[in-house]
């Protein structure tokens, strides 16, 4: 190979000689004209994935839905403890009764009993009680019967009788006073310190008839405690006199007896 000559200027490329054998690399020449583009190469193969954005802001809510389809009923869940006892509920009105069950067969009479003692019975004023109260001496109660003479019971001396002996007038056996008039003398006869003790177990005292005065007379002895002196009747002779009567003789009379006049004063009571 010459020498190398002066660089002239330089021309068109031309076509592309074969390839020579690698000399040593010369200077670099000036850049020629850039060629036209050439055809685009086939597509490269993807690069790896770039970094996740930032994420975006949130877009606005979108409209409800529709309901879906209701679901199945779920299983019962376990019963709960018992609730606390409620207040007592008023009582219900009374049904109607029921109808009367039919009789039950009369049951076999006992035997009798033996008898039993009557109970206690007590004889009262004028009443007598015999037996002694069982079935074979029962009581037997009757009116007592009383005689002419003294009785205690009643209060003095029987001096008139009933025909039935259940009746009849009893004297006191003292005076009641020796000088009262005809007014007061029925607030004597009414104080019991002027009776005696049986006759102090009455209040039904009065003064005497006319008539059973002089029937107390006929009796006096038998009667007793009479003075000889003037005794008061209750009969009346008019507005200022009564009938009185004299146990010295046994004389009534009815004339000057002013009612206001003191005499003595026997009771008698009547049974």
């Amino acid at each position: 190979a010459g020498a190398a000559g002066v660089a002239g200027a330089t021309g068109p490329q031309g076509p592309t000689g074969l390839t020579g054998d690698s000399g040593p690399q010369g200077l670099t020449g000036a850049d020629g004209a850039a060629g036209a583009a050439g055809a685009a190469g086939a597509a490269g193969a993807d690069g790896a994935a770039g970094l996740d954005g930032a994420a975006g802001a949130t877009g606005p809510q979108g409209t409800i839905g529709l309901t879906g389809p209701t679901g199945t009923t779920g299983a019962t869940g376990p019963q709960g403890p018992t609730g606390l006892t409620g207040p007592t509920g008023t009582t219900g009105a009374t049904g109607p009764q029921g109808l009367t069950g039919s009789t039950g067969a009369a049951g076999a009479v006992g035997a009798t009993g033996a008898a039993g003692q009557g109970g206690i019975t007590q004889a009262g004023l004028g009443i007598l009680v015999s037996g002694s109260g069982t079935a074979l001496d029962p009581y037997s109660v009757s009116s007592k019967t009383y005689a002419i003479g003294l009785s205690s019971e009643l209060g003095g001396y029987v001096f008139s009788i009933s025909a039935d002996g259940r009746h009849g007038l009893v004297a006191e056996t003292q005076d009641q006073s020796v000088g009262s008039s005809w007014f007061l003398a029925l607030d004597a006869i009414s104080h019991p310190v002027n009776h005696n003790t049986n006759g102090q177990k009455f209040m039904d005292w009065r003064l005497p008839t006319k008539f059973e005065l002089n029937e107390m007379y006929a009796q006096r002895v038998a009667i007793g405690g009479f003075a000889l002196s003037i005794y008061l009747s209750s009969t009346e002779f008019d507005a200022g006199d009564a009938w009185v009567q004299t146990f010295n003789g046994g004389a009534q009379s009815n004339s000057n007896n002013n009612k206001s006049t003191s005499y003595h004063v026997r009771a008698v009571r009547a049974f």
